[in-house]
């Protein structure tokens, strides 16, 4: 009897153990597996592999100011995550890339339709100031793959999402190639100093500009006509119209190769240019926001490189100013147009295009002499030579 009880006893207990660890399993198989690459990694190393890096400020949950900025920007509990980063521009272009990676599976649809709804806010937004960041935002790439939710804005959208949907199965490629974006991060190779405006050089030929596209207000205009009529120099492109404003570029129209279109249209156009001169400004010295005046050339800057990335990009400071002018209006003073200039070169440092500075060239005491301009702001043929001799002995080498 004793032997009978023992074996029942023993039968109940491996019920009993089979019971628990089916338990487990059902436990284990509920439980949310998060993947082996982290976001931050995710994105450091696709940009690495693919050279894509127009998306530069990159953060990511260790980060401290990450959850604010997740649910300022997306509108996303920083809680509701298991881990996250984006890399977003570092000035008004639409480029950036965002990984997050939700806590659990549940919570995959919300994160997608988050980053759906921020594409079409700043659709919404970017449409009256930036429209030129509408198109990628249009073509933006936003889906879920391997645990991750993914959102991507640029215009080698494809190249970078191949990336991140392969290195989300290579973790040891990953942390290398992350690895080697963050030291290049940290030692930028910079063999130019954009912080000073370039300094004088040997003289090139006049055709130095055959394959240069000109943008600029009526002041480049007067440059460009007198070029032309005295056969100074021939040129790519001449953009540059009355009136023009940093913000007037998609809205000004010109007639460019027989077809009339918008600045920024003609700049989209194609064309082969090595060089890009713009000169802008004089009709913004009123505007009570230097920063708007600004963030309008930064646009125009990218516009242009995004169009032109092979071209060297050379911004010419605001010319000064001569006693008519002066009289005219309050805004109208060459302390201002210091003001302005300080500024751009701040700009140019930042987005590393050339600066040439005019000022003293034309305006050696101060002001545009009498003879140089009869208005006070256009300058004559002769000072406007003056002008191109100078562009011709400020050029760089990138060789």
């Amino acid at each position: 009897m004793m032997k009978r009880i023992l074996c029942l006893l023993l039968a109940l207990a491996t019920v009993f153990t089979l019971c628990a660890c089916g338990g487990d399993n059902n436990k284990n198989k509920d439980k949310t597996e998060h993947p082996e690459v982290g976001a931050r990694t995710l994105i450091a190393a696709a940009q690495q592999e693919s050279g894509e890096k127009s998306a530069a400020r990159l953060v990511g949950m260790e980060d401290t100011d990450f959850g604010a900025m997740v649910k300022s920007y997306l509108g996303v509990d920083p809680a509701e995550l298991y881990d996250g980063a984006m890399a977003l521009s570092e000035d008004t272009a639409a480029n950036e890339i965002i990984v997050l990676v939700p806590k659990d599976a549940d919570s995959m649809k919300k994160l997608i339709s988050a980053l759906e709804q921020h594409r079409d806010g700043r659709i919404q937004s970017d449409a009256n100031y930036f429209p030129e960041n509408v198109e990628l935002l249009n073509n933006a790439r936003i889906y879920d793959k391997g645990g991750y939710a993914v959102m991507v804005v640029d215009k080698n959208a494809e190249s970078l999402c191949d990336s991140i949907d392969s290195l989300m199965s290579r973790a040891k490629d990953a942390e290398t190639l992350a690895t080697a974006y963050d030291e290049a991060e940290k030692n930028p190779v910079v063999s130019y100093d954009y912080t000073k405006p370039v300094p004088e050089n040997e003289a090139v030929d006049a055709d130095w500009f055959s394959d240069a596209m000109f943008i600029g207000d009526s002041r480049m205009k007067s440059v460009m006509d007198f070029a032309t009529m005295n056969g100074w120099f021939s040129y790519g492109a001449d953009l540059s119209a009355v009136s023009l404003t940093v913000n007037k570029i998609y809205t000004a129209t010109i007639n460019y190769n027989g077809v009339d279109m918008t600045i920024a249209d003609a700049i989209r156009s194609g064309g082969s240019f090595s060089k890009c001169y713009i000169m802008l400004g004089v009709n913004e010295l009123g505007w009570s926001s230097i920063s708007a005046f600004i963030d309008g050339y930064s646009a125009l800057i990218d516009l242009v490189r995004e169009a032109h990335p092979e071209a060297q990009i050379y911004v010419i400071g605001i010319m000064p100013l001569g006693d008519k002018a002066l009289s005219s209006g309050s805004w109208l003073t060459n302390d201002n147009v210091k003001l302005f200039n300080s500024r751009i070169l701040e700009m140019c440092a930042q987005k590393q295009v050339y600066y040439i500075d005019d000022f003293d060239l034309l305006a050696p005491d101060g002001k545009l002499a009498p003879d140089a301009a009869v208005d006070g702001i256009h300058v004559q043929p002769e000072y406007s030579k003056m002008l191109v001799g100078y562009l011709l002995t400020h050029t760089v080498s990138e060789s």
